[in-house]
């Protein structure tokens, strides 16, 4: 069956966002960042000006971007439910961005106790996020302010409090990737040595692979000072070579799990999605 997409859900004007929490009162929010950008396009309030100028400039070009972003949040909770009920108890969310329901641990934990890391490298973010996105024991999370570009994320002592790297560790790299200055291949081999056997790798990527449109906005995001580094399939799938892709491969947000993606489908997106299993040592 077809799902029906939403149309742009970004209300034309809305309240300014709360203030900062304390301490980050000098943080400037001149420029647009693509934390707050998503928010303004999942209809939240934790944006500016520059930011929902970007919005509409964005949605000039691609007026599905709202939709797309929807799309993203969907998938990251079939995503989490999957490996959840597969197993996992682990979660490591790389790129959190602004507290959106259902937060990962939500999803998880309706399978058993979870121990989660958010990390984003907006600070932020962070502040937010420790404020609104804590489980209740027996689950556990811990909210990390680290930029996953400068690598060895897994040997931070805040991240190794609450995940054990002798047990299966789900990362989620959800619309992160293409925000990342340089090659990201290094840092992808890099994290997948590190997680051990069992360990899942789901990543989600902007494409121009779709349609001209969404290399439009792509351009409106670079040329705001936001850049945007948009991947083909291919080198997405690159990422993950050496492991094992499951529930179809890789398809669009808007298809996950497994589902033969249409035209509407792509056009809804904008994004690869592929999740993968490290089913050996051997796998880099």
């Amino acid at each position: 069956m077809i799902p029906s997409y939403p149309p742009n859900l970004t209300p034309p004007s809305q309240p300014p966002p709360a203030p900062a929490p304390p301490g980050l009162e000098s943080v400037s929010f001149s420029q647009p960042a693509a934390s707050r950008v998503h928010d303004r396009l999942l209809g939240g309030k934790e944006n500016y000006p520059a930011d929902r100028a970007l919005v509409e400039r964005i949605l000039g070009v691609d007026p599905l971007a709202s939709s797309a972003a929807h799309a993203h949040l969907r998938h990251r909770q079939h995503v989490v439910d999957y490996l959840a009920a597969r197993g996992f108890q682990q979660f490591v969310e790389i790129g959190c961005g602004y507290p959106h329901q259902p937060y990962v641990h939500e999803i998880a934990q309706q399978h058993g106790p979870v121990r989660v890391v958010y990390v984003d490298v907006d600070e932020v973010v962070i502040a937010h996020a420790a404020v609104r996105m804590a489980a209740e024991p027996p689950s556990r999370t811990v909210h990390v302010q680290a930029d996953f570009a400068a690598g060895g994320l897994l040997a931070d002592a805040r991240v190794r409090r609450v995940v054990n790297l002798r047990e299966p560790i789900a990362v989620l790299l959800h619309q992160v990737l293409h925000l990342i200055p340089g090659p990201v291949v290094p840092l992808l081999d890099d994290l997948k040595r590190a997680l051990p056997v069992g360990s899942a790798l789901s990543i989600t990527h902007p494409t121009g692979d779709f349609h001209p449109r969404h290399v439009r906005a792509a351009w409106e995001c670079t040329q705001a000072g936001m850049p945007v580094q948009l991947r083909s399939g291919g080198e997405v799938r690159y990422l993950t070579r050496g492991w094992e892709l499951v529930e179809g491969g890789m398809v669009p947000t808007t298809c996950w799990p497994g589902r033969g993606p249409t035209k509407e489908d792509r056009l809804a997106s904008g994004a690869h999605a592929v999740v993968a299993i490290k089913t050996s040592q051997e796998a880099s």
